[in-house]
């Protein structure tokens, strides 16, 4: 199970063999098939930075936004190890699936997200988790001073002493512990490892337009 950054002047997975630092490499999750395996590695330690960068104590209240994506459904279980008390959004035909995926409360996505959250955390969340790319309209959901990690470089100003966590996955390519601790949780079932659909190389424009379209429940694997 590996972990590569895909700007690299060497280029990133979309090939059939590739040299990369032993650090950025650990043991497939036992039981696992590689394309199991590679459904993990940075979506998984896109979740760790964050909770690392947000900080936050066990008892706190995190928001996760997008909380169907997969992102969010790696998130979710990551934070509940660390204590935190999960709220996420979702639509209504996802909510049960949000909520096995380790969400202790579920809203509706969409205009109404602030007013489900302040009727669950009347004071605010302690930081979100902006898997979604919400953005500033999720701020009405956190309390004073708390966190927004934000996971595509969003600069929007803030309001209420709310910090913003630029998530860069790129500082944690390296990061061995992170990655065996990962894969150790995903050996023991705590992180799910769901395979969307497989594509051969050949067809890797295709695999792009059925993710544009939205919906994938997992990831989308490239065989070759």
């Amino acid at each position: 199970m590996v972990v590569v950054q895909p700007m690299r002047p060497d280029g990133g997975t979309y090939q059939s063999s590739l040299v990369l630092p032993a650090a950025s490499a650990v043991a497939v999750p036992e039981g696992a098939s590689l394309e199991e395996a590679a459904t993990l590695s940075m979506n998984a330690l896109t979740a760790v930075e964050a909770l690392d960068l947000l900080d936050l104590p066990r008892g706190a209240t995190l928001l996760v936004t997008g909380g169907a994506g997969w992102l969010a459904t790696l998130a979710m279980p990551l934070a509940r190890e660390r204590g935190l008390r999960v709220i996420a959004d979702a639509r209504p035909d996802e909510h049960d699936a949000v909520l096995g995926h380790g969400a202790d409360e579920v809203v509706e996505r969409g205009d109404g997200l602030v007013d489900g959250v302040r009727e669950r955390a009347p004071d605010g969340v302690d930081g979100v988790l902006d898997a979604a790319l919400v953005g500033p309209a999720v701020f009405g959901a956190v309390r004073d001073g708390g966190g927004w990690a934000v996971v595509r470089g969003q600069d929007d100003p803030t309001e209420r002493g709310i910090v913003r966590h630029p998530v860069w996955v790129r500082d944690r390519l390296e990061d061995t512990a992170a990655l065996e601790h990962v894969r150790d949780l995903a050996s023991a079932g705590v992180l799910p490892m769901t395979v969307a659909g497989r594509y051969p190389a050949a067809r890797a424009a295709d695999a792009h337009r059925r993710q544009e379209a939205g919906g994938v429940r997992g990831r989308l694997v490239l065989t070759f």
